[in-house]
């Protein structure tokens, strides 16, 4: 029964994985080029400064106070379920600012849009938004991965809202609650792992 819940997770999470990879690869290449055609090349100069800058300043300083409250993990080794909530109260940190910064640039770009260049700004905001945390995700573990899957999938999940007109206010409820629901996730797994290391 196991196995078969696991194959079929697994394909599930495969069928989600293969078009993000593939929206990862070329979508900001053929955006650009849809964007260059249509002589937009201020919009693809713009998505080219906001990746520079969210992934060489200001996510590195955003995510430096987390950092400082890692140290007390040390302390809280020999109390487990502290040590458990308190990584999750920390990596809750970490989620608030991919949302903040992944709706920000959302908004941004979707204002920068017009009724030609809707879907190809939107397609270049998401690899704005999200390249920079899949660079992170790589060089970090397992729960920085699951974060920044969800943030992808918050990211496609808001595009598609936007696209049918809905209040940016929704599409920051929906983007933070996929986004808590990852957390939530993570939570459980590290949990799993205290309890059987245990």
């Amino acid at each position: 029964m196991t196995e078969k819940l696991n194959t079929i997770l697994e394909a599930g999470l495969l069928m989600l994985i293969t078009p993000l990879i593939i929206l990862n690869l070329f979508g900001g290449i053929i955006s650009g080029i849809w964007l260059i055609i249509l002589g937009e090349w201020r919009i693809v100069l713009t998505g080219i400064a906001y990746t520079l800058l969210l992934n060489f300043f200001i996510l590195p300083v955003a995510l430096m106070p987390q950092f400082l409250l890692v140290i007390p993990v040390k302390f809280l080794m020999k109390r487990k379920i502290l040590l458990i909530f308190y990584t999750f109260l920390v990596s809750l940190y970490s989620i608030g600012i991919l949302a903040i910064s992944c709706l920000w640039i959302l908004n941004k770009f979707a204002h920068m849009a017009n009724n030609d260049t809707f879907i190809p700004i939107l397609i270049l905001s998401y690899g704005v938004a999200i390249g920079p945390w899949f660079y992170f995700a790589k060089e970090e573990g397992d729960s920085t991965q699951i974060i920044t899957f969800f943030g992808a999938i918050s990211y496609i999940v808001a595009i598609i809202m936007l696209l049918f007109g809905v209040p940016f206010l929704t599409i920051i409820i929906t983007f933070c609650a996929i986004m808590f629901f990852s957390h939530l996730l993570k939570f459980i797994i590290l949990r799993r792992e205290f309890s059987s290391a245990a």
